[in-house]
């Protein structure tokens, strides 16, 4: 299965993965999303994204509802990161963005992909986490099933 992508970052390497692709659920093809902006029109982007299979989706400037995932990923990075936590410097700042960004990508979990970190799911470890899931709450229920019937057992017992 393949996903659609955020690229919320300016900067790019050609060499390296971008470190703040952010997956969502239910889009079956590869792209990047972007407002339409020079950085992205480079030979080395292009050649990147070529070789990568993913597509690239250019957004109306001046119109952030095109461009809403992007811009609710920005409204969550200055709201839970940057404003409560008030870098002094940008040495302090791209610290605690570069953390906030780990965090988000391989620990917390996301309700639109299924409750699972974004680096599992491309990983193709979601189908293993969600049948642990279901095997825990197998487990719970039928925990939870005995401990009724004890207690009925004490109950008509007394």
């Amino acid at each position: 299965m393949r996903y659609r992508l955020l690229l919320s970052c300016c900067w790019f390497s050609y060499r390296s993965d971008p470190i703040t692709l952010v997956p969502y659920n239910a889009v079956k093809y590869l792209s990047i999303q972007d407002i339409f902006s020079l950085q992205f029109i480079a030979n080395d982007f292009k050649a990147f994204i070529k070789v990568k299979g993913i597509d690239h989706v250019r957004t109306s400037p001046h119109y952030p509802q095109s461009n809403g995932k992007l811009e609710r990923w920005h409204k969550s990075l200055k709201s839970e990161c940057i404003r409560p936590k008030t870098p002094l410097n940008l040495d302090a700042a791209k610290r605690l963005v570069s953390a906030y960004v780990s965090d988000y990508n391989h620990h917390r979990l996301h309700s639109a992909i299924g409750y699972v970190a974004p680096a599992d799911k491309l990983a193709g470890k979601a189908p293993e986490i969600l049948a642990n899931r279901d095997l825990k709450l197998v487990e719970a229920r039928q925990l939870r099933a005995q401990r009724r019937q004890a207690q009925l057992q004490l109950s008509t017992d007394a």
